[in-house]
């Protein structure tokens, strides 16, 4: 393992201590199941109404591929497949596009990876985040 590697898991143990349930914060990578959240590219509302997540494994072992769910205040559901991901690593799913009827004047979702209970993870309870988007300009 590289130094810098060691320096930046070292580093991140100590912060992860506060932090361990916010996503996107590692959990030591010693662990050997995985550990998928949701994480914004860049912010999950993109222009254009689309919405974009990112799959983060913060978990030492590796994900199959799986499913993400996105549930809108209204309009209709959309299921997007989520590559396997290794630990440590991330994949940017397909975005998607935010139903027009969602907005009023918001749109809010709820965005939840693994949503079929496809994979044992280290910790199922950081699966889901909250969204909202503003109308597309």
């Amino acid at each position: 393992m590289s130094t810098l590697r060691k320096w930046i898991l070292a580093a991140t143990a100590v912060g992860a201590a506060h932090c361990s349930n916010l996503p996107g914060i590692p959990s030591l990578l010693g662990d050997a199941e995985p550990d998928l959240v949701p994480l914004p590219a860049a912010g999950f509302c993109q222009s254009g109404g689309l919405l974009v997540v990112t799959v983060r494994n913060q978990g030492g072992g590796d994900a199959n591929a799986t499913t993400t769910s996105i549930r809108f205040t209204r309009g209709a559901p959309a299921d997007v497949p989520t590559p396997g991901v290794a630990g440590g690593r991330i994949a940017m799913l397909s975005p998607v596009g935010i139903p027009q009827e969602c907005f009023a004047p918001d749109c809010a979702a709820q965005v939840t990876v693994d949503s079929r209970n496809d994979i044992a993870e280290a910790d199922e309870n950081n699966n889901t985040v909250e969204v909202t988007c503003p109308p597309p300009s």
